[in-house]
């Protein structure tokens, strides 16, 4: 019953989408912000007109809307996916 549902398709897509975002946001992927914002829209989002759970897609929007904001505003996060050209501001000179 529970494959029948849909649950089981939702969970493994859950479960392909969620490692591959998590291997794009630890390697810095210049997509892996879209990808994760993705992987909350599906996990989020998708699922409630299925399960006839509309009234859930209005948090499930501000979810996502909360992660966009952290992963693209976030002064840290914008940092952190920037290209890596500030290296040589951060290395500690030589002591003479």
């Amino acid at each position: 019953m529970w494959w029948s549902s849909g649950a089981g398709v939702l969970a493994s897509l859950l479960g392909i989408v969620g490692p591959f975002a998590a291997w794009a946001l630890a390697s810095k992927r210049p997509y892996a912000r879209a990808v994760y914002l993705g992987f909350l829209a599906l996990a989020f989002v998708a699922p409630c007109p299925f399960f006839g759970m509309l009234a859930y897609v209005l948090p499930g929007l501000l979810v996502v809307g909360v992660g966009a904001f952290y992963m693209y505003k976030w002064q840290s996060v914008q940092v952190y996916f920037a290209p890596n050209q500030s290296s040589k501001r951060t290395r500690v000179p030589r002591a003479a």
